[in-house]
């Protein structure tokens, strides 16, 4: 029996790939499939996915005319024969007992997704670690009636915004005909990917430990580039989770969680966007585009607001300035944000270095 089907979509990787594809290979977990959606890749990409596959068995290649990341995993998806579902990407690193500690806990807990911890790697045009940013999860289980009460509580953990650092249920993702939206293609495609799942499954496992190591190459990653078209997968995430609160019945929570949700992935996530250094657009633009595009739902009240400035003060406080239509002054507290979460990640890597030393 295949435990887990590993899908890995590929394109244009030949300087990352082999490396990749060898923590894959050599699991410690060894009842997997591995497959290869070669995306229409214009460099060896696709050689060495067919020089793997004749090595090992376990191995399937698909060669297709370029149709983007998500469009590849559902294919892969869609061709899975494993009990679970895992997703990297093609330049990626993974621990090689990964899939067997996250296997062994979905079947002890008849989990129907276990999510662990990852670390992502900012790197320079050299391959130099330039910032680092580590999530790690305590041990928890979420059950039954949990799951929705519990929604913007483990949502905070970041555990919904990747798929790579988790293994999904087969036959929850066959059953509701999950799939990747393919409208998404700078990013934000996992993160509803993980919400969509949520009202489907009946347990989530989050287990200790660091197994996947994530690149941000900025000259690489099409995520990393500003463009005028990224911008509006915000508005569109955030249209499509609206659908998910609605289904969990947390649309209407009084807390203020659901408004720091809005806050921290969408209007955050939009303003850091238009604050980033290869953005040109003038000061005037980007207030322009907010009050012309941004359309974020927040709803305070002063009981939300004295709940959410007891659990995020710096978020509370960008959303009464997108509240209050204030976005000029949002937006320079966005670059004031950006700069402490900079040196924090910084930081962490001169921690990990002088640890290492």
């Amino acid at each position: 029996m295949i435990k887990v089907s590993m899908i890995i979509p590929v394109y244009n990787a030949e300087k990352f790939l082999e490396t990749m594809l060898e923590t894959v290979v050599n699991q410690t977990l060894r009842d997997i499939e591995i497959i290869l959606i070669d995306d229409g890749s214009q460099d060896r990409s696709g050689e060495i996915c067919d020089s793997y596959a004749e090595r090992d068995e376990r191995i399937r290649v698909i060669h297709q005319e370029n149709a983007g990341m998500c469009a590849a995993r559902n294919l892969a998806m869609s061709m899975a024969e494993g009990e679970y579902i895992a997703f990297a990407d093609n330049d990626d690193v993974m621990e090689l007992d990964l899939l067997e500690k996250a296997y062994v806990a979905a079947k002890e807990y008849d989990a129907d997704v276990v999510k662990f911890g990852r670390k992502s790697d900012f790197l320079d045009e050299k391959g130099e670690i330039i910032k680092t940013e580590s999530r790690t999860f305590k041990k928890a289980l979420y059950r039954g009636d949990e799951l929705e009460k519990e929604y913007f509580n483990y949502g905070s953990t970041g555990c919904l915004r990747a798929v790579w650092d988790g293994i999904y249920k087969t036959e929850v993702i066959r059953t509701n005909n999950l799939q990747f939206h393919n409208e998404f293609r700078y990013g934000y495609e996992d993160m509803i990917f993980c919400r969509e799942l949520i009202p489907h499954i009946h347990c989530m496992a989050l287990i200790e430990g660091c197994f996947y190591t994530h690149y941000m190459r900025n000259w690489y990653s099409a995520s990393a580039k500003f463009n005028q078209n990224a911008l509006k997968k915000f508005g569109d995430c955030y249209v499509l989770e609206k659908k998910v609160w609605e289904k969990l019945g947390v649309d209407n929570l009084q807390t203020g969680e659901k408004e720091l949700e809005i806050i921290k992935e969408y209007i955050l996530g939009l303003t850091v966007m238009l604050s980033e250094k290869n953005c040109s657009w003038s000061m005037k633009q980007k207030v322009e585009y907010l009050k012309r595009e941004s359309d974020f739902k927040l709803n305070l009240s002063t009981k939300k607001i004295k709940n959410m400035w007891k659990m995020n003060k710096k978020q509370a406080i960008a959303g009464i300035f997108y509240h209050a239509k204030m976005y000029r002054l949002l937006l320079i507290f966005t670059q004031l944000y950006m700069v402490k979460i900079e040196k924090n990640m910084k930081a962490n890597v001169k921690s990990q270095e002088s640890n290492l030393n």
